[in-house]
């Protein structure tokens, strides 16, 4: 899907594996990269890119799933399941102020580098969306 939507707006998507993309930056193989705030930070790649553009054009979501045989089986069948429930929207929650608080990593480690953070118009992002 992201490649579809890079290719929406006349991007050459690259598709590669994730460990690669630090020396793909690197060695000019690749002109950009998109990612997480929390992966650019922690893989550093805004020692190797000098630009970081802020589009908030996806979103990062989990799903929890598991069969209704297992659902209905133990260990969750002695479970109080409405205790599971709600200790798994909880766990959601926590995920949910996690990925706020990660959107915060990354761009001053880039401008700390001689990086630059172009923040887009929300033109660009309806664009984008």
């Amino acid at each position: 899907m992201l490649e579809e939507q890079f290719k929406a707006v006349d991007a050459i998507p690259q598709v590669m594996p994730f460990s690669e993309v630090y020396s793909a930056l690197q060695q000019r193989v690749i002109d950009g990269q998109e990612n997480t705030n929390s992966n650019i930070y922690t893989k550093k790649f805004y020692e190797v890119q000098k630009y970081m553009s802020v589009t908030n054009h996806g979103y990062l979501g989990y799903l929890v799933v598991m069969s209704k045989k297992f659902w209905k089986s133990s260990p969750l069948k002695d479970m109080n399941r409405c205790g599971f429930r709600k200790r798994l929207i909880g766990k959601q929650e926590g995920q949910t102020r996690l990925k706020t608080k990660e959107r915060s990593f990354g761009p001053k480690e880039a401008l700390d580098y001689g990086g630059s953070i172009l923040d887009t118009t929300d033109f660009t992002r309806r664009l984008l969306a």
